[in-house]
This record gives C-alpha cells, structure tokens and sequence, in this order.
C-alpha cells in the first residue's frame, strides 16, 4: 500500500537521482533515493537479503523433514527463507504453538508462495499442513 501513495503523490521522486535497482517488488524511499524501501520479510539495499529479526534465517529444503523452532510470545516475529530446487514441491506442518486469537487474529504463521511477496501467503493460526507445488514459481534473476 505504501508504494501505491508513494507512486501517487510523489511518481518522479527518485528519477534522474539513483540508479538503484531494487528487488522483489522493491522502490526506491522517496526520501532517501540511495536506499530501498522492501517488501515484509526483506532487506539489504536492494531488498534481496532477509529482513534483520530475533529470530529466522536461511534454510534449504531436502527431501528429509526438518524442524524449524520459533519461539513464542506477543509480538514476535521471526522470517525465515526457505530455498529449493527448481521445480520442486514442499510441505509444511505447522504441529504445535500458541496462536492467542482476539478480534482479527493477529497471530499466525504466513507463507509467501509467489514470486511477488508483496502479495498475501497462505495465513494459519491452526495446527495444519501445506503442500506448496512451486514448479510454477519462476526465480527472480
């Protein structure tokens, strides 16, 4: 939402001021032209590294389950970056936390699926699994 207003009320901000080329639907900050403003979940000054958090990281999926630990409680917010092969299908099972649901559900695990991941994930404040065919998930160049 927020690069819709900028684009709005400020289109021509950065042009002519920065050569930055900014990843993963990313801009460049109105503000501040030599840095991007990212999608949730990333960073870096182009937007391709994961976004600094308590907890998260970079994993690669196998073909053997593994276990990925976060730890609960208000307002934690972990990214995590899973990568695979080309054309290659992954489940998660979501098996145990705590998911405290008041008025619009804040609380949740997301899964951003898309090459765009400014767009909405998979969302569950549930004990669940997702089987996510990402054949057809192209990778960004």
């Amino acid at each position: 939402m927020r690069k819709v207003i900028n684009d709005i009320y400020c289109p021509n901000a950065c042009v002519g001021r920065s050569n930055l080329h900014c990843l993963a639907g990313g801009y460049p900050d109105p503000n501040n032209c030599a840095v991007c403003r990212c999608p949730e979940g990333l960073g870096g000054a182009d937007c391709s590294r994961l976004q600094p958090s308590a907890c998260g990281g970079e994993l690669h999926a196998t073909d053997q389950w593994q276990t990925l630990n976060s730890p609960s409680g208000k307002d934690v917010v972990c990214y995590w970056r899973i990568s695979v092969p080309e054309g290659s299908k992954v489940r998660f099972r979501l098996s145990d936390g705590e998911f405290p649901c008041s008025y619009g559900c804040q609380s949740y695990v997301e899964i951003k699926h898309k090459l765009d991941i400014r767009l909405t994930g998979f969302r569950s404040n549930r004990f669940t699994l997702f089987i996510i065919d990402l054949s057809s998930v192209p990778a960004e160049s």
